[in-house]
Parts: structure tokens; sequence; C-alpha cells
């Protein structure tokens, strides 16, 4: 039975960083030795591609720091300032996550707070329309029932002395009030 461990790659992936070339590698290994990633993968939470690099960038980190104890002051030099700079890009890109996970906290904050302002928008539009429903049904009902009053001196109607006609109401909450019965 073999064993080969091979992941398909996206363009994203296969676009090199920092001008390196990538390489795809197939390997065979040993069934107890494949299981034993899988479950360090799986314990990590890791993807299949992600835990396969992170192992062998792993193995590779320990055999070169083995190697850098046994070999010569110049290359433990080269060694500490690559782990540096390695170190420090380290650190800005954890960084930038933190910043762009806290941006994306307060996004998720002004967005969940312009929905609420929107659904209670929405609501005070609904209700509005439908106190202006009723205010219309109100109105033609009243006008139904009060017709408006005729002019003075028009037929079936005497004019009245100046002195004791009251003074025309203006306005239509004017008019309705007068035509109610109430004072204008």
């Amino acid at each position: 039975m073999e064993n080969v461990y091979k992941t398909e790659l996206t363009e994203f992936q296969r676009q090199p960083a920092g001008g390196a070339d990538t390489v795809v590698v197939q390997i065979e290994m040993l069934k107890e030795t494949y299981d034993l990633m899988q479950q360090v993968i799986q314990r990590n939470q890791w993807d299949a591609r992600e835990g396969a690099l992170t192992l062998l960038a792993l193995g590779l980190g320990y055999a070169q720091g083995k190697l850098s104890v046994e070999s010569d002051e110049a290359t433990q030099q080269a060694l500490a300032e690559r782990l540096t700079n390695l170190e420090s890009a380290y650190a800005v890109m954890k960084y930038r996550a933190y910043s762009y996970m806290k941006d994306n906290q307060t996004l998720e904050l002004k967005n969940s707070g312009c929905e609420a302002e929107i659904t209670a928008l929405t609501n005070l539009v609904k209700r509005l329309r439908d106190e202006m429903r009723e205010l219309k049904a109100e109105n033609a009902r009243l006008q139904r029932l009060a017709p408006l009053a005729e002019p003075e001196g028009s037929v079936g109607r005497p004019a009245a002395s100046a002195a004791s006609a009251p003074a025309k109401p203006k306005g239509f909450l004017a008019r309705l009030r007068f035509l109610l019965g109430g004072e204008a």
C-alpha cells in the first residue's frame, strides 16, 4: 500500500512568496508515520496542507538548530541574524493580525448598530403609515358626516346680521371643530 501525501494548490498558493520558487513534493512513508502525522495535524486543528508544511518546517528548524550548534562561528552568526529577521517579521505580522481583528470587531459593532437602527426606522415608517391611513379614514368619515357649511345668504340659509355672525373659521382643523359644534 502506497501513501502519497499530495495536495492541490490554489493559484494564489502557487505564486511564489518574495520571489521564491515552489516545488511539489511527493514522499513515500510508512503508514504508521503517516498516521502519527495525521494525529498531530488533527490535534492542532490544522488543515492537511498547513499541517504537513508545519511539521516539515519544524523538522527543518530542528535540523538547522542542531547544525548551528555544531557549525562554525560565521554560520552561527548568519543563523542568528536570520532568526532575528524572522522574529521581527513575525512580530509585525502578529500586530497586523491583531489590528485587523480589532478593526473587524469595530466594523461588526457598527454594522449591528446600523442594522438595529434600520429595523427601528422601518418599524417607525410602518407605524406612521398605519397612523396616516387611520387619519385619512377618519377624515373621510368626518367629511361624510358633516358636509361643508353653505355660505351665508345662499339658498336655504338666511343672512345673519354682522354683529351676530360668528367669525368664519380658518384652516382645516378650525373648520372641523366648528362643524362638530366646538368653538372655532
